[in-house]
């Protein structure tokens, strides 16, 4: 039987049988759900990172520290965790029970975005001892998690398109359903009763004063529930499909609780190294790992990534690293971390769409890791900058990469995480933007000529905010149509909302739709906005907001600046400009004089970089790509005199630096020498 988790959740609960259990398995990941009454009280899983501990420490409850004395202290008093943390304080009865809801609610909605698997269902099933006294509500259960996004936008258009021209009405609610339990509003009781029978559903979704997604959430969890139907139609409700009580998995080797929790508590001190940078400590450590759960999929991951960034050994250290991560995703492709890891692999391997396509990936399992984010763009710019170079350009940069024995082009104009060095004024500006970003709800702007850092300031600010509550969308070049320009926008935004290829078939918001431009595209124009509104309400209801990016400002048309001035007004927008001078005089045209006025930050970039800075900056490019492998006495080396003429060659400006020390590499891999001096600038 084929199903969605929200509508077997509905069978469950209709069918309401005193105890049962459903096991659903993607494998190796098995999952299992107990109920009572037809009610989720309590979970299992083999999946690490959905353990009580982690979710505390996701929700900033306890500390890492806590983390771990607490899990020295089970391991010491074979005690609970939540029993370890009432006891030191950490946590309270009444939290830890709160705390058990709340991780079985998150991993209900974890499966409401699986679209492959297999699961059982059986009534003889014992509940957990621990099941939290507080138990879920299942129509608020469904409801919200459709409402919150975990089922994908693109489903549930879907699901309801089939319902689009049908006049649908509501009926007394029956059985165990009552409008009570969806806590609905006032607005969205009078939503339920304007099925009448007389209205279709896209009438009365275009009628709706709610947010787009809610009504969408709401229309489909009452068709789930046979609140409302088609008018005239009568449907029978189906049963879960009864299936035999699934078998004790088989694991290869026995793992012993003590075991497990010994390996998380280095596993935390290892991510401390790993964050630390310190790659040789984190690496023994999950060497111990290894030996206590060879088989979770997530210290897999670190070990790849460990192996990765000691790399410099060779390339076979790093061919192994990669099917770490790999094997990694096998075992648990919900991994964001993994796939982050994976992405930076593949990019430093110049394997540029396998890149982008596992940092988007990454993004998909965790819309707040903002260095994918950044990550992304660089394999972008990377994979334009290879594309751009003529193919005698591009041969002298593979010549010298391979004569230098790097591992890759150091003075890509990419700045990727591991070889930024930002001058003084650099570092200033973006202690400046961080403050400023995180007082100041306003649009920033951020001013300089081409070349002088302004794109990697902008990357550097994305992976210092990775974590909090933000997913951005960044345009690196604006497209001068205008419903290019939104189209771009919305791409970029539904890559990290998981949201590819959704059809939005409601009317969005009102006043952005009312206000776009006329012409040939005004109706698709209207429609992406309408897509962008029900993108930012989606990431509205997750208490978290949407950061637009846009890079070469000064590169946008007239009519996409009056589009952008509409699209500006919608909640839940943030906006961030950088150009050069020419965007700040467009905003002084009185047409823009509301962009102009609602920008809270100005910031420039002018002064050049110096020659200690310039030689910072090229020793780090050069660190970050040069093998340990190499010969001794064949380490490539700017001079002090080379560095100078650099610095005056290219006026200090980075992205000059990039194009003359590439100039360079090529001169000095063509007369095979090492050590470059000033006769070659």
């Amino acid at each position: 039987m084929k199903t969605s988790l929200p509508r077997l959740l509905h069978l469950i609960y209709t069918q309401n049988d005193p105890t049962a259990m459903l096991e659903i398995t993607r494998a190796p990941v098995i999952k299992r759900f107990f109920f009572k009454d037809g009610v989720p009280v309590a979970a299992t899983s083999n999946v690490l990172g959905e353990v009580l501990g982690r979710l505390l420490l996701a929700e900033g409850v306890i500390t890492q520290k806590d983390y771990e004395s607490s899990l020295e202290l089970v391991l010491k008093e074979k005690k609970r965790h939540g029993e370890v943390l009432i006891a030191e304080g950490l946590i309270t009865a009444v939290e830890l029970d709160a705390f058990l809801a709340l991780q079985l609610q998150k991993r209900v909605w974890k499966l409401f975005s699986w679209n492959e698997g297999e699961y059982s269902y059986t009534t003889e099933a014992t509940v957990p001892s621990n099941a939290p006294s507080h138990h879920l509500n299942t129509p608020r259960l469904i409801l919200d998690g459709i409402s919150l996004g975990h089922y994908p936008l693109v489903w549930l258009k879907k699901d309801l398109s089939v319902f689009l021209d049908k006049k649908l009405i509501s009926s007394a609610p029956a059985g165990r359903y009552t409008l009570a339990d969806f806590g609905l509003t006032i607005q969205e009781t009078r939503f339920f009763n304007s099925f009448d029978g007389n209205k279709s559903l896209e009438e009365v979704l275009a009628m709706s004063d709610l947010l787009s997604h809610r009504a969408l959430a709401l229309a489909i969890t009452f068709i789930i529930a046979r609140l409302i139907r088609v008018e005239g139609v009568q449907t029978a409700a189906p049963k879960p499909v009864q299936k035999p009580k699934p078998q004790p998995t088989k694991e290869t080797g026995t793992i012993t609780p003590d075991a497990r929790v010994n390996a998380e508590i280095l596993f935390m001190k290892a991510k401390t190294a790993v964050i630390s940078n310190n790659f040789k400590e984190a690496h023994e450590l999950l060497t111990e790992i290894f030996a206590l759960n060879p088989q979770e999929a997530e210290y897999r991951a670190y070990m790849g990534w460990t192996l990765f960034n000691m790399a410099a050994s060779g390339p076979s250290v790093a061919d192994k690293a990669e099917k770490l991560i790999k094997e990694a995703l096998e075992t648990n492709n919900e991994l964001g971390e993994a796939w982050f890891f994976l992405g930076a692999v593949l990019l430093k391997n110049n394997r540029f769409d396998e890149a982008i396509k596992a940092f988007s990936a990454a993004l998909a399992k965790d819309p707040w890791m903002l260095r994918a984010t950044a990550s992304l763009k660089c394999a972008e710019i990377e994979k334009a900058e290879v594309t751009k170079n003529t193919p005698a350009e591009q041969i002298a940069v593979n010549e010298y990469i391979e004569f230098f024995g790097l591992s890759n082009d150091p003075f890509s104009s990419a700045a990727t995480e591991n070889i930024v060095s930002l001058s003084v004024e650099q570092k200033l500006r973006f202690d400046q933007m961080l403050t400023c970003f995180n007082d100041k709800p306003g649009p920033i702007l951020l001013q300089g000529r081409d070349g002088i850092g302004k794109t990697t300031l902008i990357l550097e600010l994305l992976r210092r905010l990775s974590g909090k509550k933000l997913q951005a969308a960044i345009l690196l070049k604006p497209p001068l149509k205008e419903i290019d320009f939104i189209k771009a926008v919305n791409a970029e935004l539904a890559r990290s909302a998981g949201a590819q290829g959704a059809k939005i078939f409601t009317r969005g918001d009102k006043d952005a739709v009312n206000t776009a431009g006329a012409g040939a595209d005004t109706t698709a124009i209207k429609t992406e906005i309408e897509k962008l509104g029900v993108l930012l309400e989606q990431i509205t209801l997750k208490e978290a907001s949407a950061l637009l990016i846009i890079d070469h400002a000064h590169q946008m048309t007239t009519p996409c600046l009056k589009l952008l001035t509409n699209i500006s007004k919608l909640k839940g927008l943030r906006l961030l400009y950088a150009g050069d001078s020419g965007f700040a005089l467009k905003l002084k045209d009185h047409a823009f004089r509301e962009l102009d006025h609602a920008l809270t930050s100005r910031f420039s970039l002018q002064k050049a970089f110096s020659k200690n800075e310039t030689k910072a900056y090229i020793m780090k490019r050069l660190v970050s790509v040069t093998q340990a492998s190499c010969p001794v006495g064949k380490e490539l080396s700017f001079t002090d005199d080379a560095v100078t003429a650099v610095c005056q060659k290219s006026y200090g400006i980075p992205g000059l630096i990039n194009k003359l020390c590439s100039q360079m590499l090529a001169k000095a891999a063509e007369k095979k020498i090492f050590v470059i001096d000033k006769d070659l600038v």
